[in-house]
Formats: structure tokens, sequence, C-alpha cells
């Protein structure tokens, strides 16, 4: 879904039961943050809802 709507680069995982969202950046940089959704495909139309903000 990320990836689809923003372009490659763009990584989600799981990270202490939470979902967290990395980005490739071309200098080899990587900064992420971690949400408060938990890592559940439950939660895929909520995190679609979090990055419209």
């Amino acid at each position: 879904m990320v990836k689809r709507d923003y372009g490659s680069g763009w990584i989600i995982e799981e990270q202490s039961g939470k979902i967290k969202i990395l980005r490739r950046m071309a200098d080899g940089r990587r900064p992420a943050f971690i949400t408060n959704l938990s890592f559940a495909p439950s939660n895929s139309s909520a995190l679609k809802e979090e990055k419209k903000i």
C-alpha cells in the first residue's frame, strides 16, 4: 500500500508489536518512526488513515 501510493524506498515492518515505517534515502540513511498501531493485518486501513495526517 505505501509503495503503491508513494513509490519504492518505503518499508513497513514490526517492532515490539507495533508498526514501524522506514524511508530508505538515496544517501543510505533510513529514518523511521513507530506508530501506536499494533502490527496486524486488521490495522492496514487504520494505517491508511494515519498517513493522511
